[in-house]
This record gives structure tokens, C-alpha cells and sequence, in this order.
């Protein structure tokens, strides 16, 4: 009998300007959590090709910039994402039914604040529910329990 396996959920890191923060927010969220989500990245507004500053962020921070193409938001990324995560409350995210919307106050490209924010998501987004325990009564009579259950 074939296991199903949940989906895996989908995160969208939103920026402005050239999307040096949503690179390096999904960067970062691709290392902690790895195959478990399906993490892009986006900008409101177009990469100026000369500006090198947000591939040299992603180089410091030990990622290749190849891996994290700079992408202009669009509506099927929001489509395709469960979360939307905008790292600036300036930036303007169009709000469509079904993926939940953050903002992440994220002033200065601080990596290890980044980092932290991210680190908890992928916790939050890779939990696995503990385990249900049995009921008192079962944990507190395992022999009557036993009888009762005829075992």
C-alpha cells in the first residue's frame, strides 16, 4: 500500500529594490530546512543587472547567487505559495485568497536577525506534532485495561 506524504509547504520571501533579502531569506530557509519546504523568492521591483550588492550578500552569507535567481513578483507566485512573507511593511504584496501573509520588520539586511526569523520558521513549518498519549485511565490501570479490552 503506497504511503502518502503530505505536501511540502510552499514559502515566498517578498522584498523590494533588488531582493537581496528574500534571496537570502530563502536561502537561508533552503539550508535549515532543505527538502522539506518549497521555498522563492521575489522583488516588487526589477534587479538593475550592474548592482552586484545582493549576489555579494548571498556570497557572504555562503550561498550561490545561482541557486537564487532575482525574480519580479508576480501573481502566480502568490498563487503557488502557502505563505507570503514580506520582509518590509513598505513593500506592497497584492493579497489574493488562500496563502496566509506576513510581514517581517526586517529594517536593516542584518543576517543574523535573518537568520533567527528564519531559523524559527523552518522549526514552525517542520514540526512534527508530538505524539498523543494514551488516556489516565489507560496510563494509570494497564492491567484492567488489559481485561477490559480482552488482550
Amino acid at each position: 500500500m503506497p504511503t502518502l506524504t503530505p505536501p511540502r509547504p510552499r514559502v515566498l520571501f517578498v522584498a523590494g529594490q533588488d531582493g537581496a533579502a528574500s534571496r537570502l531569506a530563502a536561502g537561508l530557509l533552503e539550508r535549515s530546512a532543505g527538502e522539506l519546504i518549497e521555498v522563492s523568492a521575489a522583488s516588487t521591483r526589477p534587479a538593475d543587472p550592474a548592482d552586484q550588492v545582493a549576489d555579494l550578500v548571498l556570497t557572504e552569507a555562503g550561498l550561490d547567487p545561482a541557486d537564487h535567481p532575482a525574480q519580479l513578483l508576480s501573481a502566480g507566485a502568490l498563487r503557488r505559495a502557502d505563505r507570503v512573507i514580506s520582509l518590509s511593511p513598505t513593500v506592497d504584496v497584492a493579497r489574493i485568497p488562500g496563502p496566509r501573509y506576513e510581514t517581517w520588520e526586517i529594517t536593516e539586511l542584518s543576517r543574523e536577525a535573518l537568520t533567527d526569523r528564519v531559523q524559527a520558521l523552518a522549526t514552525d513549518l517542520t514540526a512534527v506534532p508530538a505524539p498523543r498519549s494514551a488516556p489516565w485511565w489507560r496510563q494509570r490501570l494497564p492491567g484492567l485495561w488489559r481485561r477490559v479490552a480482552g488482550r
